[in-house]
């Protein structure tokens, strides 16, 4: 039998290894984050001012050649880039339910070493964290969750209408609308439930309230 003190060393060493998972974990959405506004501005110009972005990307240098991007036609150039923002949603929206089970998993290996301590101290990032939640985190919770994936969606029905509108007729708008397509249906189902679950705790906690 393992005593209760190697295995409360055991545990802390492995809350700090899953703790530091989390964190690189994190780093690597928020990179990811910031490269899918980028992908959204960028189709946002490909679609607005489509021949400005091919003034821009005439000459794309490298270590061996060079390559102008000229010869390409922009409705291809767009396709490229709505499929590595899908790429990109994808994968961002895998590593963002990699870290809220990790989070989970972390709460209950506190649990257990709190009961080992014979104290309640040690919930830094589980009871300890949630208590007096501050509003302004809990705003930007919901805008990260919730606001920006609606307005994605809405932006992306703006963008395939603006393609549309040119009335050229091409087998990449029937691409660009899979794209598109697939990653509203990527955000509806990952945040969607989020929003549900959301919306039943805050009439549980208004029904505690009236009762």
């Amino acid at each position: 039998m393992v005593d209760d003190q190697k295995k409360l060393e055991v545990l802390h060493d492995h809350y700090k290894e899953t703790f530091t998972y989390i964190r690189d974990r994190e780093r690597q959405r928020d990179k990811q984050f910031l490269i899918i506004i980028a992908l959204i501005g960028l189709l946002f110009l490909e679609t607005q001012y489509p021949s400005n972005i091919h003034s821009f990307l005439k000459t794309i240098k490298t270590h061996a050649t060079e390559f102008d991007f000229s010869i390409l036609p922009v409705p291809i150039i767009t396709s490229v880039t709505w499929t590595v923002l899908f790429l990109y949603i994808l994968r961002n929206c895998q590593i963002s339910i990699t870290i809220e089970r990790q989070y989970e998993y972390l709460h209950k290996v506190e649990c257990i070493v709190g009961e080992l301590l014979g104290n309640s101290i040690y919930n830094r990032e589980g009871r300890s964290y949630l208590i007096n939640y501050p509003i302004f985190s809990e705003v930007v919770w919901i805008f990260y969750t919730q606001v920006f994936p609606i307005l994605v969606i809405l932006f992306e029905v703006e963008l395939l209408w603006k393609e549309l509108s040119d009335k050229v007729v091409g087998y990449h708008y029937v691409y660009d609308g899979i794209m598109a397509g697939s990653i509203a249906l990527i955000l509806i189902l990952y945040r969607g439930p989020q929003l549900i679950d959301f919306i039943k705790k805050k009439m549980d906690s208004l029904t505690k309230h009236c009762t």
